[in-house]
């Protein structure tokens, strides 16, 4: 439902989720890996340019198996799952519309549901090399330590989830809420169960920036 404005000035004209990666659009590849392992019943939720993705995407082979949601204001990447609440699964995976991930979904599922979580959170494993020394002071200014060009491992939230459809409830009708928000609200009730999914690097394309689209076309189409 977003605007895509990282992706300018392409997305003023083209919707994010129509931007072509080779013969088709980000969101056709999208919904072909979920088609290919079996999913076959999908909603989206739509603001901007809703029309245009709607028309397009009745237009393709998905065209039975898609509910469109439009938002009447842009609810952020959380927020609008409260006005579909009813049309969702027990348990479902919500994705944005701007990464493709080579996993197994089933797997994805297996792993949710075998641990109990109520939210699954796929992370990429990410190793990032300083190019500068590091120095590590005291409240003072005293120097501690210093280590030369550290090499940094994280897991990086990719913007893919499995969630359980009664943590949904959490979240308020018609209010604006982006992921990291609903995640500081779901920390504060202990009887939710939070889970991490974690990924090699390379199962997965960025198409949400320009650099990182440019790299998924090059990936996409060798």
């Amino acid at each position: 439902g977003g605007y895509g404005k990282r992706l300018e000035p392409f997305s003023r004209i083209l919707p994010k989720p129509l931007l072509p990666v080779g013969s088709k659009s980000i969101i056709e590849h999208i919904l072909k890996r979920f088609y290919d392992q079996n999913f076959k019943k999908f909603i989206t939720i739509l603001n901007y340019k809703s029309k245009l993705i709607e028309s397009y995407l009745k237009k393709t082979n998905f065209n039975k198996n898609i509910f469109f949601y439009t938002e009447k204001k842009i609810l952020g990447t959380i927020g609008g799952l409260r006005n579909i609440v009813n049309k969702l699964s027990e348990t479902f995976i919500l994705t944005n519309c701007d990464i493709l991930l080579d996993i197994n979904y089933s797997d994805l599922l297996d792993f949710h549901n075998n641990n109990n979580f109520d939210l699954t959170i796929v992370a990429s494993r990410k190793t990032y090399n300083i190019p500068y020394g590091y120095c590590e002071l005291d409240k003072h200014g005293n120097l501690i330590d210093m280590k030369e060009k550290p090499s940094l491992d994280f897991l990086t939230n990719v913007g893919f989830y499995v969630i359980n459809k009664k943590i949904v409830n959490k979240i308020s009708l018609n209010k604006k809420l982006n992921f990291d928000k609903f995640f500081q609200l779901l920390k504060k009730d202990k009887e939710i169960k939070i889970g991490v999914y974690p990924i090699q690097d390379d199962l997965w394309n960025d198409i949400g920036e320009w650099t990182e689209y440019k790299k998924s076309i090059e990936n996409l189409l060798l």
